[in-house]
């Protein structure tokens, strides 16, 4: 599974990123691992993690990648945002994940059925008024 994510992740890389791409996204400390893939060298870069963990694989944000890996993050168990975002952020970096998760949120059925249920009083609604 780890190879085949490595070559995905290295085909997506340079199928999508070309030097203009690379010139906005200066400012993420992108450089190359020994298998070739970019990733992001940022603060973490002096604890004690696992080196996969401390320099995150880059995605080019809304990319087919990038929406495999939320719907994939996501269907797991239908997190929030917020935790889908944590779950993604162990191992990729994508720019501007937040606007994504939601909107894949937003889109899954799942989370339409359960988050849209009508709104059930309780038994002591009569008391309220």
């Amino acid at each position: 599974m780890a190879i085949a994510s490595k070559v995905l992740i290295k085909q997506h890389q340079l199928s999508c990123l070309n030097p203009q791409i690379m010139k906005s996204l200066h400012h993420l400390n992108l450089r190359e691992d020994n298998d070739g893939i970019l990733r992001c060298y940022g603060r973490m870069r002096y604890s004690a993690l696992q080196p996969s963990a401390i320099c995150l694989m880059f995605v080019l944000q809304k990319s087919w990648l990038s929406q495999l890996i939320i719907e994939d993050c996501h269907t797991k168990g239908h997190p929030s945002t917020s935790h889908t975002m944590a779950n993604i952020r162990q191992y990729y970096w994508i720019p501007k994940l937040r606007s994504q998760v939601t909107s894949v949120i937003r889109r899954c059925v799942a989370c339409q059925k359960f988050n849209k249920l009508p709104f059930k009083y309780s038994d002591h609604f009569h008391l309220l008024m």
